[in-house]
């Protein structure tokens, strides 16, 4: 909706704390994951579906987005439950599917092309650690560890007892996992050689 005469938004309402720009979808099943890429000009939505679009945001023109890219067709129509994007390489977009992550170079503009396709069962997270791997979090506190560059994965890891992990992200340059569960939130030191 815009201002009357004008074709611009309308301004943001200031009780809210927020300023609410609709992309518009694209999906025709719920979104359940988005990323954005570090350089904040790209943002990748993925759906029940087992589709993945990719938006190229311009802030100086809020409406025009572009999301033209391409469409991830991701394995056979499973439910998107995470998306990240390399902190380092913007063209670089981990796929976390409900049974397999695929890691993607996103330079072509037709296609994204699969560096590497993992078995990750019950996936719910993803992180990239400092060295360009990527740390997938599935259920029963596994951690599965990609390293695309080798285009090796490694076996499965449980990586602690408690109540079950349900994101995670890496902190102080990969040195740290820091890991939110249903109670709280924990710091994991990493140690040498863990993978």
């Amino acid at each position: 909706m815009s201002r009357p005469g004008t074709g611009q938004p309308p301004p943001p309402d200031s009780s809210s704390p927020c300023t609410k720009y609709n992309l518009g979808s694209g999906h025709k099943a719920p979104v359940g994951a988005i990323a954005w890429a570090g350089n904040g000009k790209r943002l990748a939505s993925g759906s029940d579906e087992g589709i993945v679009k990719l938006w190229t945001i311009d802030y100086a023109n809020i409406g025009k987005t572009d999301k033209s890219d391409y469409e991830t067709q991701h394995g056979s129509r499973e439910c998107i439950t995470a998306l990240a994007f390399n902190p380092k390489k913007d063209d670089m977009l981990a796929i976390i599917g409900s049974n397999v992550t695929k890691v993607c170079d996103l330079r072509a503009k037709s296609s994204a092309s699969v560096v590497i396709e993992a078995p990750t069962p019950d996936a719910i997270a993803a992180t990239w650690d400092n060295h360009d791997n990527l740390v997938v979090l599935q259920l029963n506190n596994t951690i599965t560890h990609i390293d695309p560059r080798r285009k090796r994965t490694h076996k499965p890891q449980v990586f602690r007892e408690g109540d079950e992990a349900t994101d995670v992200a890496f902190i102080e340059g990969g040195r740290k996992l820091l890991i939110s569960t249903r109670y709280g939130v924990e710091v994991c030191r990493i140690a040498t050689g863990w993978w």
